[in-house]
């Protein structure tokens, strides 16, 4: 990108600086006025095949520029929507690079509605809320596939919210209404957190097998999760309430720690044998003293005699001299 390019931009939107948040933010926009002007067909149907150009990897300042100055009108509201209808950075601090948050804030978004009423933002038709419920689309504008994670959260917001609310009080409003919502629903997905330490794969593994051995709806023929964030999106798309969620955590965890027991007791053999009550109090009492276990203690005493021969030695060689003394 040669400075000549970036300026063009700078000019058109009237900036002093192009950031990653302006760039994701055109791109929707760009993509949705491509659609809204050349929405031809009889259901009104998105056509997303106008904005299969809008890669990331071709998203640049000179594709900005060259959009934005074939299109007056666009550029002219571009730049004012993005100075006056923009709310920022700081409010933005909370959100993650994250696939599962920008679907939650995908969500969140659809559910608080595409317009308020007694604005200028028309009200959907009912014919358009059933398209958009049979193509499972809950967003009421497009968003290119490939803008991903803290990008997306971000660019979603700032288009839907600058048509959404009147003024930037009301979108800060919505912003931290947001964050709070978050909060509780991460605290709610932490019983996941285990997931994600350690072998992940295979925790990952045990509890998608524990969904499917109970019918989970999505799982029959389903293609498993290949990270956390697709796990989550799933667990949270299926509407589990609580109480299922920590059911299919309990078993996957339990599974997990059969699993390691017996990855750790594979080079070791149970052994039955039986001992006095006065030994197993001293048992007892060196385990809870030490607080280690009544296994550890007695492997602990079998190694360092096999290693140091010196108890058994000296109980031998006393018995010895009693066989002795009583012979004589």
């Amino acid at each position: 990108m040669n400075s000549t390019e970036k300026f063009r931009l700078l000019n058109i939107l009237d900036k002093n600086e192009i950031s990653e948040r302006d760039i994701s933010f055109l791109w929707i926009y760009i993509a949705n006025h491509k659609n809204s002007k050349y929405k031809i067909n009889q259901n009104n149907k998105i056509n997303n095949n106008l904005i299969a150009k809008y890669k990331a990897e071709t998203i640049s300042e000179k594709f900005i520029a060259d959009e934005l100055l074939s299109d007056i009108e666009l550029g002219s509201q571009a730049r004012f929507d993005l100075k006056f209808h923009t709310i920022p950075d700081r409010y933005f601090d909370w959100l993650e690079d994250s696939i599962y948050q920008a679907y939650w804030i995908g969500e969140q978004i659809a559910n608080r509605g595409a317009y308020k009423p007694g604005s200028q933002i028309q009200e959907p038709t009912p014919e358009e809320i059933q398209s958009r419920s049979k193509n499972m689309k809950l967003l009421s504008f497009t968003v290119p596939d490939d803008l991903m994670g803290r990008n997306r959260s971000i660019a979603m917001f700032d288009y839907w919210a600058k048509n959404r609310y009147p003024n930037n009080q009301e979108r800060v409003s919505c912003i931290n209404d947001l964050k709070r919502d978050w909060a509780i629903q991460a605290q709610m997905d932490s019983i996941f957190s285990w997931l994600k330490e350690g072998d992940a794969k295979t925790k990952r593994h045990l509890l998608w097998a524990s969904l499917c051995s109970n019918g989970v709806k999505g799982t029959f023929g389903g293609i498993e999760p290949y990270s956390h964030d697709e796990l989550m999106i799933f667990i949270h798309s299926n509407k589990l309430e609580l109480h299922e969620k920590k059911f299919f955590n309990l078993s996957a965890r339990k599974l997990w720690n059969q699993q390691q027991r017996r990855e750790n007791n594979k080079d070791k053999k149970q052994c039955n044998f039986i001992l006095s009550k006065e030994t197993d109090a001293k048992l007892k009492k060196l385990a809870d003293e030490y607080n280690l276990t009544r296994t550890e203690i007695i492997e602990l005493l079998i190694d360092s005699e096999a290693k140091h021969r010196k108890y058994i030695d000296q109980r031998l060689h006393r018995k010895q001299r009693l066989t002795e003394q009583l012979q004589q």
